[in-house]
């Protein structure tokens, strides 16, 4: 196995670059309508916060660049794991695991999924509103798609004769590591074991193992980010809603305003989808990778 670097490319697609893309939204989120009306955003200038940096605090140029660095870095650690929580619940408990849709045929809607509770503990039912009223762009998105019959171009099925090869190298993996042997028609990530081996045993499936784990960790935290920049420039135009009126009391349409929901509300849904495609591709990965090991 190849040597291992403290840093990978996990730390800057997954972490830093999602902690830089977070500030320079607070700096956007600055100029609102809304957020003006809070100290704390109206303390987010470049201006006082570099000369924070150069006088009060005594940093010169490089010592202000890593610091901004070492706090993006921050960031972009509780981004991702917020990210998990939100985008990727979101993913698996909608589409299921990419190793249970990749070989099964999914026929349940993906809000009634969704919403399949065994034990119908309240925690988990207001927890998954909470999901709902969060990502409602992306819920939405869902909801139609599932109710159109599009769920096929999401819930990607392998063809027969790959499925059943990878049924049978899963098999006998089982076999060899001298495991109980799960269905791949169970609902389990079954997935991780085969992940492990390949990426232990095959050193040519390492690299783009890291690339897509990267990839889909990267645009996850960005779909959340972008998620909720977009609900704060909804509310803001809900907010803003009384001033859109002329002195004759008519309503204003603003073209601007509409085309910005819109392309917002697109944005938010393909870095959805491109989590998800890659998500998908990790696995599929994996899979593939296990299936030419001798």
């Amino acid at each position: 196995m190849r040597d291992k670097n403290p840093f990978s490319i996990y730390d800057f697609l997954g972490y830093l670059f999602p902690g830089i893309v977070a500030i320079f939204m607070l700096f956007v989120l600055r100029q609102s309508f809304i957020m003006q009306n809070y100290d704390f955003f109206a303390c987010l200038h470049v201006n006082e916060i570099i000369n924070l940096m150069q006088h009060e605090m005594k940093l010169n140029w490089l010592e202000a660049s890593v610091s901004i660095v070492v706090v993006a870095y921050i960031i972009g650690h509780m981004i991702a794991y917020a990210s998990s929580l939100t985008i990727e619940f979101l993913a698996i408990k909608t589409l299921g695991y990419p190793s249970e849709y990749l070989l099964n045929d999914c026929n349940e809607t993906f809000m009634k999924k969704f919403f399949k509770i065994n034990d119908h503990k309240v925690v988990k039912i207001v927890y998954r509103v909470i999901i709902i009223i969060v990502l409602w762009p992306i819920v939405l998105f869902l909801f139609v798609m599932s109710e159109y019959g599009l769920r096929g171009y999401l819930q990607v099925k392998l063809p027969l004769y790959i499925i059943k090869a990878v049924k049978t190298k899963t098999f006998a993996l089982y076999q060899k590591l001298g495991l109980e042997h799960r269905s791949v028609n169970d609902k389990i990530d079954f997935h991780r074991v085969v992940m492990h081996y390949v990426y232990l045993n095959i050193d040519n499936a390492q690299r783009k193992a890291d690339n897509y784990v990267a990839l889909y960790g990267f645009l996850r935290a960005i779909c959340l980010i972008f998620t909720l920049f977009y609900n704060i420039i909804v509310i803001n135009a809900i907010y803003t809603l009384r001033y859109l009126f002329n002195e004759k009391g008519e309503a204003e349409f603003s073209w601007f305003i509409f085309i910005l929901l819109v392309c917002g509300f697109i944005v938010c849904n393909l870095l959805y989808l491109g989590f998800v495609k890659f998500y998908r591709r990790f696995t599929l990965e994996n899979f593939m990778a296990l299936i030419t090991e001798k």
